[in-house]
């Protein structure tokens, strides 16, 4: 149901000024060894990143993370790949001053398999998405949300369904959090 607003980047808060793989690890809660095998490309602010610990995220920074993608393009932008040197124009450094250090918001987003492996993970932690994407999936997925939700709060209340869906989203951001029972979760858990 969330797919395409993870691909389109949701926004997490968190501790910035902390390389890539520091922020993944200590602000999202990803394992080291995920981050390096599992994650394949990512890119920062639109630049291929080759080293996650050089590289520091801030306020305002968008990351996306994907496995690894076929062909020469895939090759050609994984991390650390053989190809690396056909992008060096392209590929992200560290410019300038250095970025602040502190609490800031940080759109990410995920691609392929890396969004159905991932989404447990952000789904418990939480982020925020526009109020218009919300009410898109509020409403293109009504009956497998109704099937599937046990409580809804709203601001702290509890609210039923029907509170959900008459509410206009459209104009707010929306911080979603959605608290899974261990069976919905499975064996990936482990695996983030």
């Amino acid at each position: 149901m969330f797919m395409g607003v993870l691909r389109k980047g949701v926004r997490v808060e968190g501790h910035v000024g902390l390389s890539i793989g520091g922020f993944l690890r200590e602000e999202i809660g990803m394992d080291a060894e995920y981050i390096e095998s599992r994650i394949q490309t990512i890119f920062l602010n639109g630049r291929p990143v080759d080293d996650v610990e050089a590289a520091v995220i801030g306020d305002g920074d968008a990351l996306a993370l994907s496995a690894s993608m076929p062909g020469l393009a895939g090759a050609t932008l994984r991390k650390g790949g053989h190809f690396a040197g056909l992008r060096s124009t392209i590929s992200y450094r560290e410019e300038g001053s250095a970025k602040r250090s502190g609490k800031g918001v940080v759109t990410i987003k995920l691609f392929n398999l890396i969004a159905k492996e991932l989404a447990p993970l952000f789904f418990e932690r939480g982020f925020i998405m526009d109020g218009e994407d919300f009410s898109g999936v509020l409403h293109s997925h009504h009956e497998t949300l109704s099937a599937g939700l046990r409580s809804v709060e709203i601001d702290g209340q509890a609210e039923d369904m029907e509170k959900l869906e008459i509410t206009d989203w459209d104009p707010k951001e929306v911080f979603l959090r959605v608290r899974m029972n261990e069976s919905s979760v499975g064996h990936r858990r482990g695996n983030v």
